[in-house]
């Protein structure tokens, strides 16, 4: 089955207080710097949220959040008659490393992600994402969380292990945007 990546990178960043996909991240910009990372274990690659020199998908659903842009995406693969397995990754977490995607990809459930952590996931079954999904948007007073939406379809959460949790950090604010650099070279030194 096909395998396409999905660069998650439609946030408004405002905590950050600048576009989080825009910045540089050891010489590149991050939104770039994803799409290697999942170029790298995926056929395809798109960005959801906006125009990233790819494939990109724009919401159906605006300010809604990741929910939003999982549904825009996999509506978008169905209209296309599209079978496929689709990583999302968010623009904000450099950390990730390729052979711990892969391991998202080695469940058969209708969506896959790590315990503790909604994204990065992998969607194998499109029709009941979108169906429940569209469900969560549509409804003014629901709670339209990634946590829910796998609640609502049964996501199987792989364990996360003591060794990958480091990869998982997502920065949100300046400070912890500084913090993650920090870490990052110290990961490359070791």
């Amino acid at each position: 089955m096909m395998r396409i990546g999905v660069v998650l990178a439609g946030g408004k960043s405002s905590r950050m207080r600048r576009d989080k996909a825009l910045l540089d991240f050891h010489g590149q910009p991050l939104l770039q710097h994803a799409q290697q990372i999942v170029q790298r274990c995926c056929d395809e690659v798109w960005v959801s949220g906006r125009d990233g020199g790819l494939r990109s998908v724009p919401d159906r659903f605006v300010d809604r959040g990741p929910v939003g842009a999982l549904h825009a995406v996999c509506a978008h693969l169905l209209a296309l008659k599209t079978k496929a397995s689709v990583l999302f990754v968010p623009v904000d977490m450099p950390l990730l490393r390729i052979n711990t995607l892969q391991k998202l990809f080695a469940v058969n459930a209708p969506a896959v992600h790590f315990a503790e952590r909604p994204l990065p996931a992998v969607i194998n079954d499109l029709p009941t994402i979108v169906e429940h999904a569209e469900v969560l948007l549509r409804d003014p007073s629901a709670s339209v969380s990634v946590r829910e939406l796998w609640r609502l379809v049964g996501a199987h959460a792989m364990d996360l292990s003591t060794e990958l949790r480091d990869q998982f950090v997502n920065a949100n604010t300046p400070e912890q945007w500084q913090q993650m650099l920090q870490q990052s070279l110290l990961s490359e030194e070791s």
